[in-house]
C-alpha cells in the first residue's frame, strides 16, 4: 500500500465512570508524538470533528482540541487543521486525518454511516482506505471490540485504540486474521505503551498500523468464479471438491499462496449469469450486487475493467489485455454449381436454354418442311455458340488462374457492406453495447463463449463471431487440424483489460496489487499467459487475402475498451 494514500479518522472517546482520572499532559504528549511521528511526515490535513463530544467532559475535550491544534507551533512542518469540516470535504483529493470527539461505540457507529457510507457512495475510483484512532479514556474492554468489530464490518483494518490511565498510556489494535486467534478476530492486542515522559519512546505509522495483510493464516476469502475457460475452468469430482484450472485460477493460486488463505467458492447470484451489471442508477446485477452487498471478498476471471463499476466497487490494477475480434470461415468459396455457371448470370443461362429449345424446334420444322435457308440459320446458330463458348472459356481461364474464393471483408464497414450477420454469447454481447452499429447487425445466442465457438460450422453462410482472442486460441488449440479453416477480422473491435474486483474499499485491494505488480515485472504472468495458446489464433483476413489476391488494405486502428 501507498502510505501517503489513505484518510485517517482519529476518533476520540470519553467514558462515563472511568476508575481513575486520566493524565491529561501524558495523553495530550502521545497524541502529539503520534501526530508528529506518523501523521506529519506525510502532510496530512487534520480535521476535528466535535459533533460527538461528551458533554460530561467537556472541559478535557476543549483542552484536548486545543493542545491539538497548537500541535503546529511545536512542529517544522506544520499540516492543514481544519474544525467540523463539511461532508463534501470528503470528495478532496488531499490526504486526511478526521479527529472525532466521542462518548461511546455507538457514535463510532454514527460517524461510519455518515462519513464512510458518503465518502464510499461517491462516483469515483477510491485509492484510499480510512484509518482510526480512538482514544478511549474507559476500561470497558467489552466496547473496546465493539468499536473493532464495527471497523471491521466496515472493511477497516488500521485502527487503534489509546487507553490513557493515570500514569500511563497504552495503545491497542486487533489483528482480524491470527494463526492463534482465529478468524474476524476483534480482541484487543497491545501494540505500544508508555509509563511516562521520559520513557516515551517514538510512535511510527508502521508502529501503530503495521501490516494486517500479509498472512490470512487460511482463513477462507470468498470468491465467485464462473466457468469460462481458458481463464477459469471450474472441475468437479463426485466427492464435490471443486478445482480451478486455467489462466486466472492460477493468479488466484498464486494469490492464495502469497497470502497464505484458502479459496471458498461460491456461486453467483444469479448462478447461470457470467459477471454482471451496473445501472445508470447506482443498482447492480449478478456479481456486482453481491459485493455491494459484501456478500463475497473478491471475483476474478475474465471480468473488463469498466469505471461505472468503480462507482459500485473497487478495482485491481488492470493485469491481462486481450483484444475483442470477429472470427468467420476464410473459405467462402464458390461452390461446383456456382462455379459452372459463374460465367454468366442466371437471366442469361434462362436466354440461352430459351434459345435451345427454340433452335431444336426450328431445326425440326424446317426439315419437315425443307424450308430455305436451312445453312443460314445452322450458320448462325454455331456463331452464336461460337461467341458463347470464347465467352464461357475466357472467364473459366480466369477462374482457373484465381481461385475462386469472395474476398473477405478487413474492416467493420466491409463486414458490414458484405452483409455479414454477427452471433455473440450473453456475455460479449454486453461490449456490443459500445459499439452501435454492430449491434444493428448481431444475434445473440443464449450459451457461454467457447459453446458459441463450437457453433462455428454450423451458422449459416457470412457470418462472424465477436469474442477474444484468448477465447479463439483456446479454441483452435482444441481444434488445430481446423485453424486454417477460419480466420480473424482484421480490424480489432475493442482492447479489453481484466480487473479483479472486490467490496468497495476492501483491505484486499492494496496487497493484490503489491502481488499483481510483481507477477508483471517477473514475467510469471507472461509464462502464465503463453499457457492459454493464443498464438493459435487463425491469420488475419488481411495476410489471406494478401495471399490469395496479392492486395491488402491497412487495418484501421481498434478502439480501447
Amino acid at each position: 500500500m501507498n502510505y501517503l494514500q489513505f484518510m485517517l479518522i482519529i476518533v476520540i472517546q470519553v467514558g462515563k465512570g472511568c476508575e481513575s482520572q486520566p493524565d491529561f499532559q501524558l495523553l495530550s504528549a502521545v497524541i502529539q508524538n503520534i501526530v508528529i511521528g506518523a501523521l506529519e511526515p506525510n502532510a496530512i490535513t487534520l480535521e476535528i470533528i466535535t459533533n460527538y463530544s461528551n458533554s460530561e467532559n467537556q472541559k478535557l475535550n476543549t483542552d484536548l482540541v486545543e493542545e491539538i491544534l497548537n500541535i503546529n507551533t511545536k512542529t517544522e512542518k506544520p499540516i492543514p487543521i481544519i474544525l467540523n469540516p463539511p461532508w463534501d470535504s470528503l470528495m478532496d483529493d488531499r490526504l486526511k486525518v478526521r479527529l472525532l470527539m466521542v462518548q461511546r461505540a455507538e457514535d463510532v457507529r454514527l460517524d461510519l454511516d455518515g462519513s464512510v457510507k458518503y465518502y464510499r457512495s461517491l462516483k469515483s475510483v477510491l485509492t484510499t482506505t480510512p484509518k482510526y484512532v480512538v482514544i478511549f479514556t474507559s476500561y470497558q474492554f467489552n466496547e473496546m471490540e465493539r468499536i473493532f468489530q464495527l471497523l471491521f464490518d466496515a472493511y477497516i483494518l488500521d485502527v487503534i485504540i489509546v487507553m490513557p490511565h493515570t500514569n500511563q498510556v497504552q495503545i491497542f489494535t486487533y489483528f482480524p486474521y491470527h494463526s492463534n486467534r482465529g478468524c474476524s478476530n476483534v480482541l484487543p492486542v497491545l501494540v505500544y505503551t508508555t509509563d511516562g515522559f521520559e520513557k516515551q519512546q517514538p510512535i511510527t505509522y508502521d508502529t501503530i498500523f503495521p501490516r494486517k495483510t500479509l498472512n490470512f493464516h487460511q482463513c477462507p476469502i470468498r470468491v465467485v468464479v464462473w466457468n469460462t475457460p481458458p481463464y477459469i475452468d471450474i472441475i468437479g469430482d463426485p466427492t464435490g471438491t471443486v478445482s480451478l484450472q486455467g489462466f486466472d485460477a492460477s493468479i488466484l493460486d498464486i494469490l492464495s499462496k502469497e497470502l497464505n488463505f484458502s479459496v471458498e467458492v461460491v456461486p453467483n447470484d444469479p448462478p447461470k449469469i457470467i459477471s454482471g451489471v451496473v445501472y445508470p442508477n447506482g443498482t447492480a446485477a449478478g456479481v456486482f450486487k453481491m459485493l455491494q452487498q459484501q456478500r463475497l471478498n473478491l471475483t476474478i476471471g475474465w471480468i473488463s475493467c469498466m469505471l461505472n463499476r468503480l462507482e459500485v466497487s473497487t478495482g485491481s490494477n488492470a493485469y491481462f489485455t486481450d483484444h475483442y475480434v470477429i472470427i468467420l470461415k476464410n473459405n467462402i468459396m464458390v461452390t461446383p454449381n456456382e462455379l459452372l455457371l459463374r460465367p454468366f448470370t442466371k437471366s442469361t443461362w434462362r436466354v440461352l436454354i430459351c434459345v435451345a429449345i427454340v433452335k431444336i424446334a426450328l431445326l425440326r420444322m424446317i426439315r419437315k418442311h425443307k424450308i430455305k435457308f436451312h445453312s443460314i440459320l445452322l450458320l448462325a446458330w454455331l456463331y452464336f455458340l461460337f461467341f458463347f463458348r470464347v465467352g464461357y472459356e475466357g472467364v473459366m481461364n480466369h477462374v482457373i488462374t484465381h481461385p475462386p474464393y469472395q474476398p473477405l471483408p478487413q474492416t467493420i464497414e466491409e463486414f458490414i457492406e458484405q452483409n455479414f450477420t454477427l452471433f455473440a454469447d450473453d456475455s460479449t454481447n454486453r461490449i456490443l453495447d459500445f459499439i452501435p452499429h454492430l449491434k444493428e447487425i448481431s444475434h445473440v445466442i443464449h450459451c457461454n463463449p467457447l459453446e458459441l465457438l463450437e457453433q462455428l460450422d454450423s451458422l449459416p453462410p457470412k457470418f462472424g463471431i465477436i469474442s477474444t482472442e484468448a477465447y479463439i486460441g483456446h479454441f483452435m488449440k482444441m481444434h488445430m487440424e481446423n485453424r486454417s479453416d477460419y480466420s480473424i477480422l482484421e480490424e480489432i473491435i475493442l482492447t479489453g483489460v481484466n480487473c479483479i474486483y472486490y467490496p468497495r474499499g476492501s483491505f484486499l485491494a492494496p496487497v493484490v496489487d503489491d502481488i499483481l505488480d510483481w507477477l508483471s515485472n517477473s514475467g510469471i504472468r507472461d509464462k502464465l499467459v503463453k499457457e492459454i495458446g493464443m498464438e493459435n489464433v487463425p491469420h488475419s483476413t488481411a495476410v489471406l487475402r494478401q495471399f490469395v489476391y496479392g492486395d491488402s488494405k491497412e487495418s484501421s486502428k481498434s478502439e480501447t475498451f
